[in-house]
């Protein structure tokens, strides 16, 4: 059984953690590169290649090594294939990451959308709900309502032989 999707307050938190992560990992690399005779312009552009390059390895290599970006282990999520729940692989990665980039001009521009892992083929899950052992399945459900034997009433052990 695949988990349902996290709560929106978590992914948000998530997201907001993410985009801290590609700022400021964007900006300490820009600013460690700078030689200090670059112009205004250029270094605009080389710091938001940086944001646009920590977010990619983030988001793309953290989902497909990690199962998660930095925000989504932090607050514990996982993100998993929608529909087996399996790992996601690196192109599905890359996918959900050119595809977050384009729901995300729309959601600004129409203020609505739906989740971006949906569109594309992923969901992002809480841990807990992911490791949650799945109850494990009889044939017929339980025997004892279907007037079959009960369980043994000292643990599941049989009798011993002679005893009452």
């Amino acid at each position: 059984m695949i988990p349902k999707e996290a709560g929106g307050g978590r992914i948000g938190l998530a997201t907001f953690l993410d985009v801290l992560v590609a700022t400021f990992g964007g900006f300490l690399l820009a600013r460690g590169t700078q030689d200090g005779s670059v112009d205004l312009g250029e270094h605009v552009l080389t710091v938001a290649g940086y944001v646009v390059a920590v977010g990619f390895v983030n988001q793309v290599f953290g989902m497909w090594v990690l199962r998660g970006s930095l925000g989504k282990l932090v607050t514990g999520l996982l993100v998993v294939r929608a529909k087996d729940g399996g790992r996601v692989g690196l192109f599905r990665a890359v996918g959900r990451w050119l595809v977050g980039y384009v729901l995300l001009v729309l959601m600004v521009a129409f203020g609505e959308g739906d989740t971006v892992g949906q569109a594309a083929g992923v969901r992002t899950v809480r841990r807990a709900d992911l490791r949650a052992p799945a109850p494990a399945p009889t044939p017929y459900g339980d025997p004892a309502r279907h007037g079959g034997p009960a369980t043994a009433p000292h643990g599941n052990q049989p009798p011993r032989p002679g005893a009452r």
